[in-house]
């Protein structure tokens, strides 16, 4: 083994494992009079984005354990992402 027999005798790294989530976006008449906001909050961005003349709201990361082909966004989603809204942007909420 040579010089190279040290490279052997060190553990493998350890790696993270990936974990499934999902996303939601959605639109609604136009809110913030055409402003756009990216907010940053503890551990994520909320995004409040003028989209065709309507708002846009972006996004959740919840973790997610089925089948891929079955995510769909549900009412605690959209909950979650105007109570965000709500608290960081009151005056137009």
């Amino acid at each position: 083994m040579g010089r190279f027999r040290h490279a052997s005798r060190k553990p493998a790294p350890v790696l993270k494992q990936i974990m499934r989530s999902k996303g939601i976006h959605f639109v609604t008449h136009d809110v913030t009079n055409g402003a756009a906001m990216a907010i940053p909050l503890e551990d994520e961005h909320l995004f409040v984005l003028l989209w065709q003349g309507r708002t846009l709201f972006a996004t959740t990361d919840t973790g997610f354990t089925q089948d891929p082909d079955t995510v769909h966004p549900d009412s605690d989603d959209i909950a979650a992402l105007l109570k965000k809204y709500k608290l960081h942007c009151p005056a137009s909420a």
